[in-house]
């Protein structure tokens, strides 16, 4: 058995990386960017009204001046003569300064009639905003990391309409056991509804990863070969639930070495989680998870999206913070580093009740996940804790 930082190390030494491909920005959030991005122009590209208001030619706005008003400049136009002293220009957010602008002032600080405009209250400030004042051409727009919406309209701002990024991962989802029924099926006695396989389609989109549905699985070698043949040939990323321990119909880390995986590590030394299964078959990886469902959540947490963000060329970093416990918390066995569901709210880490790895519903108000580190058996109220966010 190993531990997590021993485990992760080797999903960090993995030296495949998936192919890039150029994908537009409607394609882009999810993506990882496989190259560092340099803006190709100032912003803003020009000196640029903050305010609706007036350009001034001359002066700065003060108390009771009066000024001829000469035109109007929309954003998207650009007026093309030159601001002397007493004129202004009507002006909008966002519009390109005319030429000899000295300040702007914003329209509710004035009156016009008749082609004059007033000064009712003094102007504080310029309220121009000049070209390159954001950054410069040249400047590091982003660097390698998973895109989201956000990214998507930064790289738009400034022209940007395709980047590279590294194709998505093909991730295959095997549910294993014979007891096992889709929700909205009939059950009956001894049958659970399966929460794996919609719980992990649901994050993987998240870490950028396609969810491959392999469905459910029996617990025997007759079902699991053909399904995990399949997967090998159609996915980058193959992930198991159920079946890695040490039960009788417990056949997957069989399975996956019978079929010639380098298995990378079995059983790590977590709770929940301990019998995880990691391996390798040419370019595909393979993760036996444990069946318990909230085994399957802390392991994906950890090490699934840590390979995902591997084999895409970028690195995971957790969100991670710290605060004060609410209460003590305590356990009887210290010998694994330990994971719980938590609530941290401004500054505050309240533990939530939790019954074990079957107890998917603890995480249901879960923003957070605490930790008990390997030999630690007591949390003392008031103490300081970092938490994984959610």
């Amino acid at each position: 058995m190993i531990t997590s930082a021993e485990a992760l190390s080797i999903i960090r030494e993995v030296p495949y990386r998936l192919p890039a491909e150029t994908v537009s920005l409607a394609e882009a959030a999810g993506r990882v960017l496989t190259e560092d991005v340099y803006s190709p122009s100032d912003d803003p590209p020009f000196d640029k009204s903050a305010m609706d208001g007036y350009a001034l030619g001359g002066g700065t706005g003060e108390q009771g001046a009066v000024y001829q008003v000469a035109g109007t400049a929309a954003a998207g136009d650009v007026y093309s003569g030159l601001l002397g002293p007493g004129q202004a220009v009507r002006i909008m957010t966002g519009a390109k300064l005319p030429s000899g602008t000295e300040a702007v002032i914003r329209r509710e600080y004035t009156e016009e009639k008749d082609g004059i405009m007033k000064v009712l209250t003094r102007e504080t400030q310029s309220n121009i905003i000049k070209q390159g004042e954001n950054f410069r051409k040249g400047h590091l727009l982003l660097s390698k990391r998973l895109l989201t919406a956000r990214h998507a309209g930064i790289l738009a701002s400034v022209g940007i309409s395709r980047i590279r990024a590294a194709a998505r991962p093909r991730v295959g989802i095997i549910t294993t056991g014979a007891e096992i029924r889709e929700a909205g099926k009939e059950t009956g006695d001894g049958l659970i509804f399966n929460s794996n396989g919609p719980m992990l389609a649901a994050m993987i989109p998240g870490d950028g990863g396609l969810p491959i549905n392999y469905g459910i699985v029996d617990d025997d070698a007759a079902s699991l070969n053909p399904a995990l043949r399949k997967a090998l040939g159609e996915c980058n990323v193959i992930l198991f639930t159920g079946g890695v321990s040490m039960g009788d119909f417990d056949l997957v880390p069989e399975t996956v070495e019978n079929a010639g995986t380098e298995v990378l590590f079995y059983k790590v030394a977590i709770r929940p989680g301990m019998p995880v299964l990691f391996g390798r078959k040419d370019n595909v990886f393979i993760f036996g998870l444990p069946g318990n469902p909230v085994s399957v959540f802390v392991t994906y947490e950890i090490f699934v999206r840590e390979l995902l963000a591997v084999i895409s060329g970028t690195e995971l970093t957790p969100v991670t913070v710290s605060g004060r416990l609410s209460e003590t918390v305590s356990r009887k066995n210290a010998e694994r580093e330990e994971y719980r569901p938590g609530r941290c709210d401004k500054g505050i880490i309240t533990p939530l009740s939790f019954r074990g790895s079957s107890h998917l519903h603890a995480l249901a108000d879960a923003n957070c996940l605490y930790r008990f580190d390997q030999g630690t058996s007591i949390l003392e109220k008031d103490s300081e804790i970092h938490v994984r966010l959610l």
